[in-house]
């Protein structure tokens, strides 16, 4: 069965264009932000490609929508646009987006980058589904965390990045990943800082403050998880 995609594009010649390009999978059109409403609400997509500029509303904002509820944030998105300003770029990055592919585009990167990113999901999908970190609990499936404590289970209200984060550190405790490594793991190839992974592991220990698990800086390299 091929994977099911949904194009959120209100330009006519850019919708055929994607259609043309990615002939192996099932394209859904949406011309603007209520059709791609109506068509989440009725199809599962592997994969969702969004413009920024839509007739009705910014797709910036509706990704936030939609990667806070748990029946889509799991869908890898991309989005492809033509306002390729680094403000645009980083801000759909840190937002948790899984590309930003400026038009006008190659048919065959557009194909190569979408093939990656459902290869990706699917084999997220068939990992473990929780992981347990020192008092911390992983949730794959709800992409949450939760704090373990007394008996008791938390939310402490991690955000996509974060989890990722975490998830990459606790790998295996005290092994020591540089910024480097964190930022082709979480982002991948973009345009991201060092600067940008700092602030996320700064507010990603604000969060874990109360628990075993605290995030170690070593100095000059990278960050490490170690247990209290």
């Amino acid at each position: 069965m091929k994977s099911k995609i949904l194009s959120v594009e209100d330009d006519l010649t850019i919708q055929a264009l994607i259609e043309q390009s990615l002939t192996d999978y099932n394209v859904v059109s949406a011309g603007s932000l209520k059709d791609a409403d109506h068509e989440l609400s009725k199809n599962i997509f592997d994969a969702i490609l969004l413009d920024i500029e839509l007739p009705d509303g910014d797709g910036l904002k509706y990704y936030t929508k939609i990667s806070n509820d748990p029946k889509f944030k799991k869908i890898p998105t991309l989005f492809l646009s033509a306002r390729n300003e680094i403000s645009n770029k980083l801000m759909a990055f840190s937002l948790g987006a899984d590309d930003f592919i400026s038009k006008p585009f190659d048919p065959l990167e557009l194909r190569a980058r979408i093939s990656s990113k459902i290869k990706k999901m699917h084999s997220d999908v068939e990992e473990k589904k929780t992981k347990k970190v020192g008092d911390l609990e992983i949730d794959f499936d709800r992409q949450k965390v939760f704090q373990i404590k007394n008996g008791k289970e938390t939310d402490l209200s991690l955000t996509a990045i974060e989890i990722k984060i975490l998830t990459m550190l606790s790998k295996r405790n005290e092994q020591v990943f540089s910024r480097e490594q964190i930022l082709s793991s979480v982002w991948g190839d973009t345009h991201i800082t060092d600067r940008t992974v700092d602030s996320h592991i700064a507010h990603l220990r604000t969060k874990i403050a109360d628990s075993t698990v605290i995030v170690d800086t070593v100095k000059n390299f990278g960050y490490r998880v170690i247990l209290k």
